[in-house]
């Protein structure tokens, strides 16, 4: 490993640890793994290309992760942590009472609030931030309400592939289930 890499490396590594004890602060404030916006983290870092989600639900490192790799993880890292994302139990709390007060609600769990949450928030935020072909089929598939052989189409077009086999249709059934209930 370069010097470059391995201060890479140490970045990411504190980086790591910093996110983990907010995961572990939140799971003991909600009582509940994947809730709020680590459920978006995890779905990201435990990707096959970054795959960093330990079987705990903890982000982990290693070492023979590329460069790009390692500025990726650093890069979804930081921005999990910013102070106006829902990674703190400060900002947990502050979310849950914002809820109360517009819904009326009293006895309202985090359980009830996380699902309205990744429901609404969560999806269409870290959307809305994503600039790619991908997302952008799917800003089209929903303006022009294709179905889902439109879908598979454009989809193979980007991919550069006239085939798509049964694991991979079946996920991009569900990706397209996604983008046609999220607001893009």
């Amino acid at each position: 490993m370069t010097p470059y890499e391995q201060n890479l490396y140490n970045q990411m590594k504190k980086l790591v640890s910093k996110a983990n004890m907010r995961i572990l602060r939140l799971e003991r404030e909600t009582g509940l793994k994947n809730s709020f916006r680590v459920k978006h983290l995890t779905d990201i870092l435990s990707s096959e290309k970054l795959n960093v989600v330990t079987k705990k639900g903890r982000i982990g490192t290693r070492k023979d992760l590329s460069i790009e790799q390692m500025k990726a993880v650093s890069q979804h890292l930081r921005n999990f942590m910013q102070p106006d994302s829902i990674s703190t139990v400060r900002q947990a709390r502050k979310y849950k009472k914002q809820f109360i007060k517009k819904s009326g609600l009293k006895n309202i769990s985090y359980k009830q609030i996380n699902a309205e949450y990744q429901a609404t928030k969560e999806s269409r935020s870290n959307i809305d931030h994503v600039d790619s072909d991908f997302w952008t089929i799917s800003r089209l598939a929903k303006e022009e309400a294709w179905n889902e052989e439109n879908w598979f189409d454009e989809i193979k077009k980007y991919l550069d592939t006239s085939f798509v086999d049964e694991s991979n249709k079946e996920e991009l059934s569900n990706l397209y289930e996604y983008a046609m209930g999220v607001k893009l």
